[in-house]
């Protein structure tokens, strides 16, 4: 925190989740993120009222959609996005391209860029 890093709960124990959001609240520190899902979503308020992100695991369209409305913050401070995360280290199920898509990513890939 000192060094404002962002910090990603996901791997932790609930017991050094519920340490680090102590600290974090303790500071008013907003660099935490969940972008995996794997912890307890009702750990998820503590994060959102830092200012921090957090969101379940991208998993199939429908079912993402299901957990936003689910979850998501009825109210907030901040201004809010919901981001579709996906793990790419390959320890998550990935969606399939869109019928008739083409399947693959061409190298150098570039993002968007703003206008």
């Amino acid at each position: 925190m000192k060094r404002g890093m962002i910090i990603n709960p996901d791997h932790m124990s609930q017991k050094a989740v519920d340490a680090t959001l102590k600290l974090a609240e303790a500071r008013r520190y907003s660099g935490i993120i969940s972008p995996h899902g794997w912890m307890d979503p009702r750990n998820w308020p503590r994060i959102w009222s830092l200012g921090g992100m957090a969101f379940p695991n991208s998993g199939n369209a429908s079912t993402f959609v299901d957990e936003w409305r689910k979850y998501r913050p009825k109210q907030t401070p901040f201004y809010f996005g919901w981001a579709w995360g996906a793990d790419l280290g390959g320890l998550a199920e990935q969606g399939v391209p869109p019928a008739g898509g083409d399947p693959k990513v061409n190298y150098p890939f570039k993002s968007l860029t703003a206008p």
